[in-house]
Order: structure tokens, then C-alpha cells, then sequence
């Protein structure tokens, strides 16, 4: 029987860097905040594929992804040519920051980005204010 590998926090750059900054489940406006150097790492060997860790806030992605919860991200750098409908995204423009299922839109230079949580809106988006895309892997509950 194959043992699970908890997951571990380090300082000395074992696993994947973990940002200090908020990807929201909201629309909510924040400072967009380029941070250069990770709070710390997470090694936690089945999201090391990832290349980043951050914050989820705000509750439009629950009972999926919980407000608290921290999301293993990998970057999507050829989004505009091919992207996953129906998964699981991170999306960056200059103000806004969260994460959603992304659907099709009917307009080709759109994207609808659509909540978990029925209590919220979907929310379509002009593909050229997207600044950046990462698939979200998956999520932890914060314990530390």
C-alpha cells in the first residue's frame, strides 16, 4: 500500500513557492500585487508540478474551493491558442485577480468565467484584458 506524503512548509526552497497574495472568488477590486519572493515553499508531492501557491478569497468558488483555502497553480502560457472549457482557472487582468470554470462564450473574443456557487454570477470578460491564466490543481486547507 502505497503511504500519502504529508505536506511540508520550508524555508529553504523544497517544493513549490508560496505567494502571500489573494486570488479572489469574487470580482473584488485589489491591488495587483507582482510579488517577486515567495513567503515561503510547499512541498506536497502530488501539486509539485505546480509553479506557485496562493490565497483563495471570498466564497463564489464553495463548497469547491473555500474562502482560506490555498490553491496550487500552473501557469498557461498559451491560453489564447488552446484553453480547457469547463476546468478550473485562475485569471489576472491589471485590477482584478480570481478564479473560475471557464466557459465559452458566444462572442470568440470573450470568455465566461462562472462561479461553483449558484449564489454568485457568471461574469464574461474580453479575452484582451487577460493579462495571465493558471490552472488551479488543486486546493489545501491553510494550517499554517
Amino acid at each position: 500500500m502505497k503511504k500519502e506524503i504529508d505536506p511540508t512548509i520550508n524555508q529553504n526552497g523544497v517544493g513549490v513557492p508560496y505567494f502571500d497574495v489573494d486570488f479572489c472568488g469574487g470580482f473584488d477590486m485589489m491591488l495587483n500585487d507582482q510579488t517577486a519572493v515567495p513567503t515561503g515553499y510547499i512541498n506536497f508531492p502530488q501539486y509539485n508540478r505546480a509553479d506557485s501557491w496562493a490565497n483563495i478569497s471570498g466564497h463564489s468558488m464553495e463548497p469547491l474551493i473555500s474562502h482560506g483555502d490555498i490553491i496550487a497553480l500552473r501557469k498557461i502560457e498559451n491560453w489564447q491558442t488552446f484553453i480547457l472549457y469547463g476546468e478550473i482557472y485562475g485569471i489576472m487582468t491589471e485590477e482584478y485577480r480570481t478564479v473560475k470554470r471557464i466557459r465559452k462564450s458566444d462572442n470568440p473574443d470573450n470568455l465566461l468565467l462562472e462561479p461553483i456557487n449558484k449564489n454568485y454570477d457568471s461574469t464574461e470578460i474580453p479575452k484582451a484584458v487577460i493579462t495571465g491564466v493558471w490552472q488551479v490543481l488543486g486546493c489545501a486547507k491553510r494550517l499554517f
